[in-house]
């Protein structure tokens, strides 16, 4: 039938006819008048329906096997099979139809009109489809999966839902959603393979859609939790590679249960976009994830905000609900005397959050509790959300610590918060017990407990009028200080520390406020620096926060590698200090390592001016120097800080190093000897020392100094392309230098003088082909030497190829005429023509 339309077979299922029917019956119909019309489907693994009528369902199959229409002119009946691709999926039977309608005369009319549907029907599948595996596609997934929400609304809501076009399931009761993608690349032909894989796994019952931007989507009305959890850890192992993400609705869905202002659409946007970020963290990290795994093991913190705020990454597109706990990962530490530190917070946390605003991404979260004030939140920080109930609820009821009788730390800051609107001075200290993990280890439990009941007492015993305390952490108690200034804070802060036993056990950090322009937000993150200053002095330290502080800070993340927000700690240390030597060293460091070598060089120059005898001031004050270029310069820079530090190795390094570039080589010589005498010298003072010795023609000592360069550094290609060739003008070992020369191209393929050697060493040890071929894409990359061409022409004599030999010594002597060892073999070569 499809022929007489020039309509390209369709292949499809038993399934698509019923799915999609209703186009062709519905055109049937109308143009018909049929009283009635239906499909009756047919396929050997599944009889006719069991409703129809007994002569009807024997008409119906009779049309499906002899593919030929059936006419019962009594009955006004007419059955057609629906016959594409020579296949007979069912018949459509049309009952009531007018007389005129039914017999032979009748065929090329219905057929037609059969036609016409089947076309509609190619259209849709065509909009609905992915061309290239036959799945539907992203648009009809999402279309049916707000149908599919808007059911399971209709039904809690006791209104009647649509029946859904993709399930013939009854009662939506709930449904899952899978995501599946790869690190990597999918083909055409493992994409189409994939796909009948999906399909062999998650059977019939689901709809199954790709989306070319990760991979394909599965729709499952019929799998519950645990079916849905057994299907996605299966599918990696039909498919290798393959991540999955998965949901259930409403399981992992609860704040969209009761619908999101009425609009399925949104309600399955957000679904999917909760789907696709579990399947996002499935491609990272490998395997399967479950939407609540997200929150679990892949949401992290990042921004750190004054006030003990924090955002993390996850919004209410994950699930993240106001209110929500998390805990932060991470709560083992070691300190700087090499004890290790433990929480006793639920799951080994750094502190605890709770979710107080909520974008669709991004969640900002509230500090309820730490571990340890040197514990502050990091970016990059992992959190995870707080299950369990009895936790929970003993949280919220928690305002006073039952050991110490001290207020926690969310009763403190609702205290502190206080202060903010209140006008005149204030301070925080933060007092914090140094070696309980070691006293707990030869005393026990109740040895640290007794020390923290004796800092609590001795805190509440001092506390002036109109000042309190908290438990800023287990072993860190907060103090605050109204209309206190710096020096009253660090007078209270010693009494108390001098009422504890074992005062040096103590250490402390205090902040002011107002303290420059430093907000009051600020403030008991300020006091947290300071105690950490504290304790980078040793046990006991009591230190007010100062560019110090920030110096300490600021040196602690440009360690984590995070160069920008140190720099920022020592530009904001600057404005305490702004001739704090140090800070300014550190933050020219910063600007050196983010490539800013104009602002590294100003601070490094007014770092000298404001102290000319600081060694590291001329030291990076060099390496800024050399950096743009300006090698004299650094010179006299190394120069100064060799003679403030004359036993300083990277000193001498560095200073023989431009002095070798300068061409000053007895100097050179000089400083690189002095580096490589150190008990540990760096092997480029050795790599350095070579290349002097081979331009004063000792070969001996330059093979000695290569051959230890090349110990120190296995991958120095200079020292082992230099140590390759000397081994070749030594006439010695060619194989050896071959192998070298080879290391070192393999380390640096882009160095042409590495490729000229190489292309050398091949043309000593006989291997004429490749040396001319090796030495070729040396000359047309644009080797500058006349060396180059004149070693290529010599390959090619060898190989037998003297017209091109020719053409090479051409492009030696265009490179430099008056190159001798060319002009000589050119004459000769001519001569033997």
């Amino acid at each position: 039938m499809t022929e007489k339309t020039g309509i390209e077979p369709l292949e499809l299922s038993l399934r698509d006819v019923e799915q999609l029917g209703d186009w062709l019956i519905a055109d049937v119909i109308h143009l018909t008048k049929a009283r009635r019309g239906h499909l009756a489907p047919y396929d050997k693994r599944q009889p006719l329906p069991e409703g129809l009528p007994a002569d009807v369902r024997a008409e119906a199959g009779r049309a499906a096997v002899l593919k030929q229409p059936v006419a019962n002119e009594p009955e006004r009946r007419m059955v057609l099979p629906l016959v594409i691709g020579g296949r007979a999926l069912g018949s459509l039977v049309l009952e009531g139809l007018p007389p005129g309608l039914v017999g032979e005369e009748a065929l090329p009319y219905l057929t037609r009109m059969i036609d016409l549907g089947l076309e509609n029907i190619y259209f849709y599948k065509a909009n609905v489809t992915d061309p290239l595996t036959g799945l539907f596609n992203r648009r009809h997934l999402s279309y049916q999966l707000a149908r599919a929400i808007d059911d399971y609304w209709a039904e809690v809501g006791g209104r009647v839902g649509r029946r859904l076009a993709w399930t013939d399931a009854g009662e939506i009761e709930s449904f899952s959603l899978l995501l599946m993608g790869v690190p990597g690349y999918w083909d055409a032909e493992r994409l189409t393979a994939g796909a009948e894989d999906l399909q062999a796994v998650l059977g019939e019952s689901v709809l199954l859609a790709r989306d070319d931007r990760f991979g394909f989507a599965c729709l499952a009305p019929r799998l519950d939790r645990l079916g849905a959890e057994a299907a996605a850890m299966e599918l990696p192992r039909r498919l290798a590679d393959l991540a999955v993400g998965w949901l259930t609705f409403p399981a992992d869905c609860p704040d969209l249960t009761a619908g999101v202002g009425g609009e399925a659409e949104e309600a399955a946007r957000r679904v999917f976009a909760r789907a696709f970020r579990a399947m996002e963290a499935a491609v990272r990290r490998g395997g399967v994830f479950n939407v609540s795994d997200v929150l679990a093991g892949d949401a992290r913190v990042i921004e750190v905000r004054p006030g003990n705020r924090v955002v993390l990454d996850v919004g209410h597109e994950a699930g993240v609900r106001v209110g929500m706990r998390f805990a932060v990962a991470g709560s083992r530490r070691q300190t700087a005397d090499g004890s290790v530190l433990a929480a006793r917070y639920p799951y080994g946390a750094k502190g605890r959050l709770v979710v107080i605003d909520l974008e669709p991404e991004n969640s900002v979260a509230e500090v309820v509790a730490i571990t340890d004030p040197l514990w502050v939140m990091d970016r990059g920080d992992e959190v995870i959300p707080i299950d369990d109930e009895t936790i929970v609820e003993e949280e919220r009821s928690l305002e006073v610590d039952p050991e110490t009788g001290l207020p926690d730390l969310a009763a403190f800051n609702r205290r502190l918060a206080d202060l903010a609107g209140q006008d005149g001075a204030g301070a925080v200290i933060l007092f914090k017990l140094d070696g309980l993990a070691s006293l707990e280890r030869v005393s026990g439990p109740s040895a640290t407990a007794a020390r923290r009941r004796a800092l609590a007492e001795r805190v509440k015993e001092l506390l002036p009028d109109g000042a309190w305390a908290g438990l800023y952490s287990p072993n860190t108690v907060a103090v605050s200080l109204p209309g206190a200034d710096q020096d009253a804070a660090l007078d209270f802060a010693r009494r108390a520390s001098r009422g504890v036993d074992g005062a040096e056990s103590v250490s402390a950090g205090v902040a002011v406020w107002p303290f420059f322009d430093f907000s009051f937000d600020d403030l008991v993150y300020r006091a947290v620096k300071a105690l950490d200053h504290a304790t980078l002095l040793g046990p006991g330290s009591i230190v007010a926060f100062d560019a110090v502080s920030l110096n300490v800070s600021g040196d602690r993340l440009y360690a984590e590698g995070r160069v920008e927000e140190a720099a920022a700690e020592f530009v904001r240390a600057l404005t305490i200090d702004p001739d704090e030597v140090n800070v300014i060293n550190s933050l020219g460091v910063c600007h050196g390592q983010l490539g800013h070598m104009d602002e590294a060089l100003e601070c490094f120059a007014r770092a000298r001016d404001i102290q000319p005898d600081n060694f590291m001031t001329h030291f990076n004050l060099g390496f800024a120097l050399a950096a743009l270029g300006r090698d004299e310069e650094a010179i006299d820079a190394f120069r100064e800080a060799a003679r403030l530090d004359p036993d300083h190795t990277d000193v001498r390094l560095q200073l023989g190093r431009l002095q070798l570039q300068a061409g000053r080589l007895d100097e050179a010589e000089a400083n690189l000897g002095l580096a490589a005498s150190a008990a540990r010298p760096r092997p480029m003072c050795w790599r350095l020392l070579g290349d002097i010795q081979w331009g004063h023609g000792r070969l001996d000592e330059a093979i000695a100094s290569y051959e230890k360069a090349v110990k120190g550094a296995p991958m120095d290609a200079e020292s082992l392309s230099g140590l390759g060739v000397l081994f070749l003008e030594r006439g010695t070992d060619p194989d050896v230098a071959l192998s070298l020369c080879g290391q070192a191209v393999e380390l640096d393929p882009d160095r042409l003088l590495f490729r000229y050697r190489y292309g050398w060493a091949l043309l000593q040890t006989g291997r004429f082909e490749d040396a001319a071929r090796v030495l070729a894409d040396v000359v047309e990359a644009g080797f500058d030497r006349p060396e180059g061409a004149w070693r290529w022409a010599q390959a090619l004599e060898a190989a037998g190829d003297a017209a091109r030999a020719r053409r090479a010594l051409g492009r030696a002597l265009d490179i430099d005429a008056g190159f001798e060892p060319a002009g000589t073999m050119l004459a000769r070569l001519d001569a033997e023509t």
